[in-house]
């Protein structure tokens, strides 16, 4: 989708309504092989894969390699679990841990600049898909 938002476009990968750990690596592989004009970004916002059991911890942790490895610019966390991955992916690549979707407004919205890419993904019962979609609707403010 292409987000028009305070004088700038972005575009938006919403893959907020499913979080397993092999859907993710997809998504990170995926939006790591997008190709961007001029200056470009790309930014991910990840938030909880939930009912993964035992392994959950584990699984979260792995995605750390995928995205360490990929070209994406910065990684941004929501949730509990995510953290696991937070914590492995390399500093350059960090961007920050929102505490609720309203940090979005305040974190991630003012880095987008034209032309950037955001994919949001998530276990549906995270509720990001709330986010993606008011991004879409194209409220003023995502929240």
């Amino acid at each position: 989708f292409k987000i028009k938002m305070k004088n700038k476009a972005f575009k938006l990968i919403d893959e907020s309504y499913n979080a397993n750990p092999l859907s993710v690596k997809e998504a990170i592989n995926n939006l790591s092989k997008i190709k961007t004009l001029n200056n470009s970004k790309k930014y991910i916002l990840l938030g909880d894969m939930l009912e993964l059991g035992k392994k959950s911890r584990l699984y979260h942790r792995q995605l750390s390699k995928y995205i360490n490895n990929s070209n994406i610019n910065k990684f941004f966390a929501i949730g509990n679990r995510i953290i696991d991955t937070y914590r492995f992916v390399k500093r350059n690549k960090r961007g920050n841990i929102l505490h609720s979707e309203k940090d979005f407004e305040d974190v991630v919205q003012p880095i987008l600049k034209q032309n950037d890419y955001l994919m949001i993904k998530g276990s549906n019962a995270t509720g990001l898909n709330m986010l993606s979609k008011r991004l879409i609707r194209g409220f003023g403010h995502a929240l």
